[in-house]
């Protein structure tokens, strides 16, 4: 009998022992997922098994190897996505690295001094893919998603650069996402987004003038003028929109509108 129960005893133990074995086995292979590569320009700041692959701040995959393409010279990292976040990730997704910026008054990504650089993602679900490029910087349109996105035609964009601001009242409410051509090419296209908060400042009636840099007006009768919105707008350009009238209707997404010159706005603003 005092055998019988030592056996249960060792059974019993052996069957717990092999339940948790298997919870565990189980729990482990849920979250192992798969391996990706992504394809980047510069992975300054990423650490091999220590730098992370970020979703709204939730930890969704580890860098496990930093190695460089043959094919292209540029690094590509292989990273393991945990099983969960793999339907998110479909052919579309966009990944860029996040870093701490310094810059004219503004300073951004201020966690990742403590947390180190980490691999951002937007996520499209469709089918799943290993192989993703990188892109410079985070995406415009995921960044303004909830925003307008309205394009302006100009003869030239001197000083304007893709991260160039749309100022109000000089307020950053928006930014420079694209630039190109018309179809003709005698035109500059110049794709900008609004930020959710300020689309109602957008009115069909609104114009948009290049303030980028510094004006000078040089007249030894009727005196010299010399412009200067501000250091930022010298050094990254910006854009200035101005909304005579807010009983015109909202601006739709796509709307084009017309960019004036600064001769053209300071015309405009003395008439």
């Amino acid at each position: 009998m005092r055998n019988l129960i030592l056996t249960l005893i060792i059974w019993m133990i052996c069957f717990t022992a092999i339940t948790i074995g298997v919870s565990l086995t189980y729990k482990w292979y849920r979250h192992l997922g798969k391996d990706i590569y992504i394809h980047f320009h510069d992975v300054s700041g990423l650490v091999p098994n220590q730098s992370k692959i970020m979703y709204r701040g939730v930890d969704i995959g580890t860098i496990n190897e930093i190695e460089l393409d043959l094919t292209t010279g540029n690094p590509r990292i292989r990273a393991r996505i945990v099983k969960q976040a793999m339907p998110l990730l479909g052919p579309q997704s966009k990944f860029w690295v996040v870093s701490p910026e310094v810059s004219v008054g503004a300073v951004h990504n201020l966690s990742t001094i403590s947390t180190g650089d980490y691999v951002a993602v937007f996520p499209i679900p469709g089918k799943f893919t290993e192989e993703f490029y990188g892109l410079a910087e985070a995406p415009v349109d995921h960044k303004f998603s909830a925003g307008l996105r309205v394009v302006l035609k100009a003869n030239d964009a001197t000083g304007i650069e893709v991260g160039s601001e749309i100022l109000y009242h000089d307020l950053s409410i928006g930014e420079v996402g694209e630039m190109g051509l018309s179809d003709d090419g005698k035109k500059v296209m110049i794709t900008v987004y609004i930020d959710k908060p300020y689309v109602k400042v957008i009115r069909t009636n609104s114009y948009f003038a290049n303030v980028s840099g510094f004006y000078a007006d040089i007249n030894i009768f009727t005196g010299s003028k010399i412009t200067l919105d501000s250091i930022r707008t010298l050094i990254r350009g910006g854009i200035k929109v101005v909304t005579p009238d807010f009983k015109c209707p909202l601006a739709k997404d796509g709307d084009i509108f017309k960019m004036l010159s600064r001769e053209q706005y300071n015309a405009l603003e003395e008439s």
